[in-house]
């Protein structure tokens, strides 16, 4: 079927409010069940949200404004649904327009593509995806894309909860308030060739790049977090009621500057770390470089695989772990402040150790080589051989 082209009744200088031409357009189009394409490279400015539900709108290089004053979501969309080419703005918010979202999508089992959209300067979330999925389950129901998405200069970059079949492509999650992409209680999903920069922007506040929380069977990568105030990679927990991080993949990825660690896996809330969780997790070709924290920290966690890690110029040690049956194969831990691999215990953590560990090389660290807790146990195994308890780190030469 042929589009509908043009919106009519529309001023689109940015200026105009705009809001009952564009949504009577948005209407006729679904009744038709014909795409929505917007005019080219034109601004609406809205005072309300706006309903794309069911139905295919190509923005056309268009904008969608918020104008001020202004609550909710600046549009809201239930599945099916298909945006493409359109950017939504929070420009003309005032201060006093608090929690502003822009762009918020009910999945309810349905298809989702969002694709070449951009939003931005928004005081709530950029975006919110919402879905039905239990995390423990095989994925139904809905397929959700991200292909080509910029959110940036938001109070959270994007929330997406309870989705199954997410695929996050090409991305750019920037300078965001907080956190640039949280994930929570979804499954069978990748995030790949995306970018988390800058996050934290709102100061005193520690923002990471992507937050992955209460999720199963997925995997990131060829992915890049740099400069983000927080982690550059969470792959965290916290609520001892809910299903923790299971069955993942960090791949060819990079955490570069960022104001803790590089990546931290913590699938448990503090406190209650004498009992590691199961993670069948694998962080495989991984570089950190020059963050703040550590360059990999590894808490509460057991059977994690880390394959082919460099971890360089570090603040605080290269590769942390106070965790279970974690395998290394194939690091280089070289010139960071603190140890180059630190396997920390305590007394009252009896269930950490068993680690096995191969092909580690570790110079140049602040703190030596290797640290290895009195109390792990059984005895971390280097190379075929176990390492004994030292407080003073291992010399190089033992690793290099």
């Amino acid at each position: 079927m042929p589009a509908v082209v043009g919106v009519p009744g529309a001023v689109g200088d940015g200026q105009a409010d705009d809001t009952e031409a564009l949504q009577r357009f948005i209407f006729a189009a679904r009744e038709s069940g014909r795409p929505a394409v917007l005019g080219r490279g034109l601004r609406y400015r809205v005072s309300a949200t706006v309903d794309l539900s069911e139905v295919e709108v190509i923005g056309n290089n268009s904008s969608i404004i918020a104008g001020t004053p202004f609550a909710g979501s600046v549009v809201y969309a239930e599945a099916p649904v298909s945006i493409a080419d359109l950017t939504v703005t929070g420009e003309g918010l005032a201060p006093t327009d608090l929690a502003v979202s822009g762009v918020s999508v009910a999945a309810g089992g349905g298809l989702v593509v969002l694709s070449n959209l951009t939003v931005e300067d928004l005081t709530g979330d950029g975006l919110v995806l919402t879905g039905e999925q239990d995390p423990t389950q095989p994925a139904t129901g809905e397929v959700v894309l991200l292909r080509d998405c910029v959110v940036r200069r938001c109070a959270r970059g994007a929330r997406v909860h309870g989705v199954g079949r997410l695929q996050v492509e090409r991305g750019l999650f920037s300078r965001n308030s907080s956190v640039g992409l949280q994930i929570d209680n979804c499954t069978d999903f990748q995030v790949s060739q995306t970018q988390f920069n800058g996050n934290g922007a709102r100061p005193h506040t520690a923002g990471d790049g992507c937050v992955i929380l209460y999720s199963q069977r997925f995997r990131i990568v060829d992915v890049m977090a740099a400069q983000n105030t927080g982690c550059g990679i969470n792959l965290g927990g916290g609520d001892p009621a809910r299903s923790p991080n299971f069955g993942w993949t960090v791949s060819r990825t990079r955490c570069l500057g960022n104001g803790l660690h590089g990546i931290t896996v913590d699938p448990t809330v503090r406190g209650r770390e004498g009992v590691p969780v199961e993670s069948h997790g694998m962080i495989d070709a991984l570089s950190a470089r020059s963050n703040k924290g550590s360059g990999v920290n590894v808490t509460c966690a057991a059977s994690v695989d880390i394959v082919d890690l460099v971890a360089t110029d570090n603040q605080q040690d290269g590769l942390a772990i106070a965790s279970a049956n974690v395998v290394v194969s194939s690091a280089r831990v070289l010139d960071n402040r603190g140890y180059g691999l630190a396997l920390y215990g305590g007394q009252h953590r009896p269930r950490y150790g068993g680690h096995r560990l191969q092909r580690i090389t570790s110079h140049g660290n602040g703190s030596g080589s290797v640290y290895v807790n009195r109390w792990l146990t059984p005895a971390p195994i280097l190379d075929g051989r176990p390492i004994a308890a030292t407080e003073g780190g291992v010399p190089s030469s033992a690793l290099a």
